[in-house]
């Protein structure tokens, strides 16, 4: 399953539902809580692989995720809340194929728009 994108139908209601929809995870065994595991994280993901616990505790530092995530998932399940995660080649090909539907005009107005 998709994360949401803005435009799609099922736009959730609350702040919580909506940052999962909007999310999805990938490789997150990566992220154990270990120096290496971290360090893993951070130098080839910079911690987006943890992007859902990233969305929902953004004030949480990222090397942090891995002590709450059994509770988190233990209650999305308990609520009935979808949880997505993907493999690493999944990621890859899914950026490939959202910039293959981008125009460069939209890229090149994204990047003005950065600054």
């Amino acid at each position: 399953p998709r994360a949401w994108h803005e435009g799609m139908p099922g736009a959730q209601d609350t702040f919580g539902e909506h940052q999962i929809a909007a999310t999805s995870d990938h490789t997150i065994w990566l992220n154990n809580g270990s120096f290496l595991g971290n360090y893993l994280s951070l130098t080839l993901f910079s911690y987006l692989n943890d992007h859902t616990a990233h969305h929902l505790f953004p004030s949480i530092d990222h090397s942090k995720h891995s002590l709450y995530r059994q509770t988190m998932l233990k209650a999305f399940q308990e609520y009935g809340i979808p949880y997505r995660t993907n493999n690493v080649v999944s990621l890859l090909l899914g950026f490939h194929n959202f910039l293959k539907k981008r125009t460069v005009t939209e890229i090149s107005q994204d990047i003005q728009n950065i600054g």
